[in-house]
């Protein structure tokens, strides 16, 4: 509701307020499907609990997707007319170019990234599956983004990626 009363008003906030509101709609799909069709054993009561606590490798999962479609699907969303975009309001509140919010917004990811990699590396939260599972999510939402060219409208190389990643042999020399 926020981004709707920002975008009807011509209002554009803060590079915080946008994000913060752009990230929690994300909470409910980043820990809720992931998990549809995972058995019982692994979604125990107490992973439920931690899942429902919104842990850091959930947030990070979800700022790799949020980041990535930002500077991705930017010049999309200002033609659609969808109001101020994250991208839009970090580039006007630190006066940057596209190309430099761009680069901003990259590494924005790739911190999301390290932390992740972190997370994984010396698990104390979750089981290593369910950590699994937040680290498949953000490979599966960047190279959507960034390998189907503007994933939403444009999925012409669907085909081609989905071939090499299941059907093309490969070797590891």
């Amino acid at each position: 509701m926020q981004e709707e009363d920002w975008r009807v008003s011509g209002c554009t906030p803060s590079f915080h307020e946008r994000n913060t509101a752009a990230l929690d709609g994300y909470i409910i799909s980043i820990i809720g499907s992931p998990f549809l069709g995972v058995p019982k054993e692994v979604i125990t009561k107490e992973v439920f609990q931690w899942l429902t606590s919104v842990p850091d490798i959930a947030k990070d999962s979800m700022r790799i997707m949020r980041y990535t479609d930002e500077f991705v699907g930017y010049e999309r969303e200002i033609k659609s007319g969808q109001g101020p975009t994250t991208f839009e309001c970090y580039k006007m509140e630190h006066k940057l170019t596209k190309e430099e919010t761009t680069i901003k917004f990259q590494s924005f990811s790739d911190d999301a990234w390290k932390r992740i990699n972190q997370a994984c590396l010396s698990p104390a939260d979750g089981p290593r599956t369910v950590l699994e599972i937040f680290v498949n999510m953000g490979r599966l939402m960047e190279t959507f983004y960034l390998y189907f060219e503007d994933g939403y409208n444009k999925p012409s190389n669907m085909k081609k990626v989905m071939s090499q990643l299941l059907l093309e042999p490969f070797s590891l020399k």
